[in-house]
């Protein structure tokens, strides 16, 4: 059983998660196919780990930096939080911005591979 203390706490992260999910699907309406150019932090914080890219023509040191980029994170609950925040605004993006989104792909596969080693 939790105490007092750690039912506020999980009550607080929900209300903040879902706070920020509801933000981030407004902020997707309200800018639609120009989010990534009116707001390009969202994007940043988006690709800031899962950088973008194209397996097809990838050269085997290109590849080295995506796990260099992947396997530099510390904390593996900010791959985890990167992911989730990819998965919940992929549904509120528009067409133009999810082609864009679809580059990170490969490297949600290196990621997952990467934490089942963790």
């Amino acid at each position: 059983m939790f105490s007092a203390g750690e039912d506020r706490l999980k009550v607080e992260g929900f209300i903040s998660r879902r706070g920020s999910e509801l933000s981030l699907k407004y902020l997707c309406m309200k800018f639609g196919g120009s989010l990534s150019d009116k707001l390009p932090k969202i994007w940043h914080c988006l690709v800031e780990v899962l950088k973008p890219c194209n397996h097809e023509g990838l050269t085997r040191g290109d590849e080295k930096l995506t796990d260099k980029s992947i396997s530099s994170v510390n904390d593996p609950q900010i791959l985890i939080n990167n992911i989730q925040v990819v998965r919940f605004i992929d549904p509120s993006l528009e067409i133009s911005l999810r082609q864009k989104l679809l580059t990170l792909l490969p490297v949600l596969s290196d990621v997952l591979d990467i934490l089942i080693l963790l």
